[in-house]
Parts: structure tokens; C-alpha cells; sequence
């Protein structure tokens, strides 16, 4: 079996793994920023839920396409 029959057909499969990624980097930085300053915290969190909620977007849409 080559490798081609393990990768998807979709061909942005690995830009939503680049996009997953990059939302993890900014909840990241956003925490980092969260413990240096706390008078931010409840501006913070909210920043740290949005990207965790499009990065489960992105997984489900790439669970998806995995099952096509």
C-alpha cells in the first residue's frame, strides 16, 4: 500500500493542520500574556476559549474529511 491511499483526496488536509497549529500558538501566547499580567485575565480567557473552539472546529472538519 503507498502512501498516497493514507492521505486524503481534499487537498487543504495539511493547510488545516497549519491553521490548527497557529491557533494553538496564539491561545499560547495568549496564556503566556494571561500569567505575566492577570488584571487581563477574564479578556484573556475568553481570547484562550476562541482559538481552542476554532481549533476543535478545524479537527472535526479534518475528522471528516479523514472518513471520506
Amino acid at each position: 500500500m503507498g502512501m498516497g491511499r493514507l492521505l486524503p483526496r481534499e487537498g487543504r488536509f495539511f493547510d488545516y493542520f497549519n491553521e490548527h497549529a497557529g491557533h494553538a500558538v496564539l491561545a499560547a501566547a495568549e496564556l503566556k500574556a494571561l500569567l505575566a499580567d492577570l488584571s487581563e485575565l477574564e479578556a484573556r480567557r475568553r481570547n484562550i476559549e476562541r482559538h481552542e473552539k476554532q481549533a476543535d472546529q478545524i479537527t472535526h472538519h479534518t475528522m471528516q474529511l479523514l472518513h471520506q
